[in-house]
């Protein structure tokens, strides 16, 4: 279970850095011109974008250096679901990790009172 919420904060802290990234691009400077995306992108960052669009992942990032004002905005409402699926998955963890500890508690306090 730990783990599990480790890698969901790991992946959403990749997701939200990665969407800062994009968000600098929306320059209208930078929008028109071809971009060197080593200047905006970490290697961490552009492997989330490949992951988020599996085998479209290579073709994005070149559509991104290429294209920057065409593709800013759909790589970013993209990255802005998939930060909204895992902020209600680690939710969900929460509350399940909660009720768990809660029926823990519970079941010590049972077994110690006399």
């Amino acid at each position: 279970m730990e783990d599990e919420m480790y890698e969901l904060d790991v992946q959403l802290s990749c997701v939200r850095r990665t969407a800062e990234s994009v968000k600098a691009l929306r320059d209208p400077k930078e929008q028109h011109q071809k971009i060197d995306i080593g200047n905006y992108f970490s290697a961490l960052s552009l492997s989330c974008i490949r992951k988020e669009y599996k085998e479209l992942g290579c073709f994005v990032i070149e559509q991104l250096r290429q294209y920057p004002k065409h593709v800013v905005p759909r790589i970013l409402e993209q990255l802005e679901i998939k930060e909204e699926e895992l902020v209600e998955d680690r939710e969900k963890l929460d509350e399940y990790w909660r009720g768990f500890h809660k029926k823990r508690q519970n079941s010590v306090t049972n077994c110690c009172v006399i």
